[in-house]
C-alpha cells in the first residue's frame, strides 16, 4: 500500500525532503513493516545523501534539467554545467531522477510505497493500518507538516479493507440496537406485553451468537482460516432476527390464542405441535436455500451462507421447539405482563364463530 503526502496550497514536496524522510523512517520503525521506498530512500535504504543535503543539491538543479529528467528526453547540451563556475554531481541527477516515481509532476504529492512484513489482507495486517496512519500524522507534524500544510493518507487494498471494517463496526454497533428495539416494539404491540418481548429477543440474540460460534469454529478448526469474514456478523444478524422474528410471531400469536382456549400449559404444547409442521418446513427450505451461498468461490457469500443456515436450522429446531415454549411455560401468567391473557371456557370456544374468538394476530387465523 502506499502513504500519500499531499501538500496544500501549492507547497513543494522537494523542499520539504527532510520532513519526508522523517514520515518514511517513522513508517519504516513500525513492527509489521518490512520496507518503505520514497523519495529520500529509492532503494528503501537509509538516504547515501543526507535529506537536507539533498534538498539543497535539487534546489540547484537547472529547470530544463529537471523538465527533460521528468518527461524522459535526453539531458539538453550543456544542461549538466549547473552554476557558473561549477558542474553538477552526476550522483545528484541520478537521485533526482530516482524521485520522479515517487514525486508528482507538481511537486505537490509525495508517494511512499510500503511493504508489510506479513499477509496484506490478513485481520492482523488491517490492524496495522491505525498505528502506522497514526505514526505517519504523528511523523509529519513533529516535521512542521500540519493539517493545514499537508495531508497525509493512506491508499491502497489494506488501507481501503481496513476502513471498510471501520465503517462496518460502526455502522454494526449503530444498526443492531436500532433493530431491536423495532422488533421489541412490535412484539410487544402484537402480544401486549412487556415481558415476552425482552425473552423472546434474547432468545434470538443466543440463537446468532450460538450460529456465529459454530461457523466460525467450522472455518478456523476445519478450513483453516483465520475467522469470519467482516461483514458476515452484522448481515447474518439482520436475517436471524428478521426470521427469528417471523418465527417467534407465528408461534407466539398461537400460544396467545391457544392459551386462552385451554390454559396455558395445554395451549403452549397445542399450539407447538400445530404450528410445528410449518415452521419446520419453512426452516428447512431457508437453510438449504442459504447452504447454496456455500459453494460460491467468495468468501464473504460463503460465510454469510453457512452462518445463516446455522441459524435458521438451530431456530426451527431448538429455539422454537424447546427454548421458548419452555420459558413460557415457566413464566405462567408473568409472560403477558402488564396485561393479561383473556381466558375463554371451553363452552363458550364452542359455541363462538372463529372470527368472535380472542385475536391475537390476523396472521394465524388460518393456521390449522
Amino acid at each position: 500500500f502506499n502513504v500519500v503526502i499531499h501538500w496544500r496550497h501549492g507547497g513543494d514536496a522537494y523542499q520539504q525532503l527532510v520532513a519526508v524522510d522523517r514520515i518514511t523512517q517513522s513508517i519504516a520503525a513500525q513492527p509489521t513493516v518490512a520496507g518503505v521506498t520514497g523519495p529520500t530512500r529509492p532503494d528503501g535504504k537509509a538516504p547515501a545523501i543526507d535529506p537536507a543535503t539533498l534538498q539543497a543539491d535539487f534546489a540547484k538543479l537547472p529547470q530544463t534539467l529537471k523538465d527533460a529528467i521528468r518527461s524522459g528526453q535526453s539531458i539538453p547540451s550543456g544542461g549538466m554545467g549547473g552554476s557558473p563556475g561549477g558542474t553538477i554531481d552526476p550522483a545528484v541527477v541520478g537521485r533526482y531522477a530516482a524521485t520522479v516515481s515517487s514525486i508528482a509532476n507538481d511537486g505537490q504529492t509525495a508517494t511512499l510505497a510500503v511493504t508489510l512484513k506479513i499477509d496484506p489482507y490478513s485481520a492482523a495486517a488491517l490492524d496495522a493500518m491505525a498505528p502506522i496512519r497514526a505514526a505517519a500524522r504523528n511523523a509529519a507534524q513533529d516535521a512542521g507538516l500540519s493539517t493545514e500544510v499537508a495531508s497525509v493518507q493512506l491508499s491502497g487494498v489494506t488501507p481501503q479493507l481496513a476502513d471498510t471494517r471501520a465503517a462496518n463496526a460502526h455502522d454494526t454497533a449503530l444498526i443492531v440496537p436500532l433493530v431491536l428495539l423495532l422488533v421489541a416494539i412490535v412484539l410487544g404491540l402484537l402480544l401486549r406485553s412487556i415481558v415476552a418481548p425482552l425473552y423472546l429477543l434474547a432468545a434470538v440474540t443466543l440463537n446468532y451468537f450460538a450460529a456465529l460460534g459454530i461457523s466460525s469454529l467450522i472455518f478456523t478448526r476445519l478450513q483453516g482460516e483465520e475467522g469470519v469474514s467482516y461483514a458476515t456478523p452484522l448481515y447474518t444478524f439482520i436475517f436471524l432476527v428478521a426470521l427469528g422474528a417471523d418465527y417467534t410471531i407465528f408461534l407466539m400469536s398461537r400460544v396467545r390464542e391457544e392459551a386462552a382456549r385451554r390454559g396455558l400449559r395445554e395451549g403452549t404444547a397445542v399450539a407447538v405441535s400445530r404450528t410445528g409442521g410449518v415452521i419446520t418446513s419453512a426452516g428447512l427450505i431457508l437453510a438449504g436455500t442459504f447452504l447454496v451461498l456455500t459453494t460460491l468461490p467468495l468468501r464473504t457469500l460463503s460465510d454469510f451462507g453457512s452462518a445463516v443456515a446455522i441459524g435458521v436450522l438451530l431456530d426451527t429446531f431448538v429455539v422454537r421447539g424447546f427454548l421458548v415454549p419452555g420459558i413460557v411455560v415457566v413464566l405462567g401468567k408473568a409472560n403477558w405482563w402488564p396485561g393479561k391473557l383473556p381466558t375463554v371456557t371451553a363452552d363458550a370456544a364452542a359455541g363462538q364463530p372463529a372470527a368472535e374468538l380472542p385475536p391475537a394476530s390476523t396472521a394465524v387465523t388460518s393456521a390449522p
